[in-house]
């Protein structure tokens, strides 16, 4: 029957969508929302049948039942898994992997969520396995901690139903959302900051995997800035010792101020066995990562930041029902902040900090945009 004329057409529900394909309620409801409860068949037919019929879903009653999982979601305490992907014999517990996980932990148990920690290698590094054991606790949630290399998951693993967040840019494929230090804008600041103090030549030593991981970051802020010619890229392979002996080697043949270093320990160890000229053992030392008080400047990525980040960006996804692979990753970055040792300091001459209550006006007559 057409409608009459200046009346709004009468909306579709779901028990019309239900009573059509002949399912329940839950069922119509659920495979709308594509859960992976109902078989794909279901699901297909179901949605098919909702668009024929000109089914929308109603707003408020969308906000009000989203109201009512997330009550629920906290009444029943759900459960994430916190997913440790080190896959070494004796992983070491880094200050940067503690405190990210202290902010993961706090995050979770401030929003009721519970909390169970798997790792990778208690499955001899078969995540196979592991997402089996996901599944069969009902487990819907997960965070991806960092590992000690690159990781890229077998594209035979199903994340159907699990919404994802990778707490670090070890994970190469797939491609989840992720929370991560903004590594580019640190560097950039930290740049300046050194060349304020009067270091110019400022080097950098990495290895090849954090140069891939974080689709070099480090080495784009350093060519910015004029010192690409000063960057070392270390092997994976190689060992401590053969570390220690390249760094040498290649101190004594660059007449660097200042270091950036991913392991700041074995970087200070080659300077001292180094023996530079008279009057250059004292280079300056940035270590890249969060470390704890060992006496090096270092930048701090503030992990606790980024794993509270990590839990709020993944309650929101599990409150949409956004799981699997994302179609459009996202990137949120977390800035950094540099944390004063002896190891820098300002040299003679260093340009002094500005005073903000000197500044001049900005007399532009070009508005700025912010």
């Amino acid at each position: 029957m057409a409608s009459q004329p200046g009346r709004s057409p009468r909306r579709v529900g779901l028990r019309a969508v239900a009573k059509a394909a002949g399912v329940c309620l839950m069922t119509a409801s659920l495979s709308l929302r594509d859960s992976p409860i109902i078989s794909p068949p279901t699901r297909a037919r179901v949605r098919a049948i909702a668009e024929k019929l000109g089914y929308r879903p109603d707003p408020e009653i969308a906000r009000l039942m989203g109201r009512l999982r997330a009550s629920r979601v906290i009444r029943r305490s759900v459960v994430i898994a916190v997913l440790d992907l080190q896959d070494a014999d004796a992983p070491v517990d880094h200050p940067y992997l503690l405190r990210l996980r202290k902010g993961i932990e706090q995050h979770l148990d401030m929003l009721g969520f519970g909390i169970v920690p798997l790792r990778l290698r208690d499955y001899h590094g078969d995540a196979s396995r592991m997402m089996r054991v996901i599944r069969s606790r009902g487990i819907t949630g997960c965070i991806l901690l960092p590992s000690n290399g690159p990781v890229t998951f077998d594209s035979a693993i199903t994340w159907e139903g699990l919404s994802v967040v990778a707490a670090t840019t070890s994970v190469l494929a797939p491609r989840f959302h992720r929370v991560v230090p903004n590594q580019l804008y640190n560097s950039m600041m930290l740049i300046e900051d050194m060349h304020r103090r009067g270091y110019q030549k400022i080097g950098a030593i990495l290895s090849e995997s954090l140069e891939q991981r974080t689709t070099h970051n480090y080495s784009l802020a350093l060519t910015w800035h004029g010192h690409r010619s000063r960057i070392l890229i270390l092997p994976d392979q190689s060992s401590p010792e053969e570390d220690e002996r390249r760094i040498a080697t290649w101190l004594r043949r660059h007449q660097v101020d200042v270091i950036f270093a991913q392991n700041a320990d074995i970087v200070a160890r080659a300077i001292r066995s180094a023996r530079l000229k008279p009057g250059r053992d004292e280079v300056g030392l940035v270590s890249l990562s969060t470390i704890g008080d060992q006496g090096i400047a270092f930048q701090d990525e503030q992990p606790e930041y980024i794993g509270e980040s990590a839990v709020s960006l993944l309650a929101g996804m599990m409150h949409n029902n956004e799981t699997g692979i994302p179609a459009h990753p996202r990137v949120t970055t977390v800035d950094g902040v540099f944390c004063e040792a002896p190891t820098v300091r300002r040299l003679p001459g260093a340009i002094k900090p500005e005073n903000p209550a000197r500044k001049k006006k900005n007399t532009s007559r070009i508005p700025s945009l912010s």
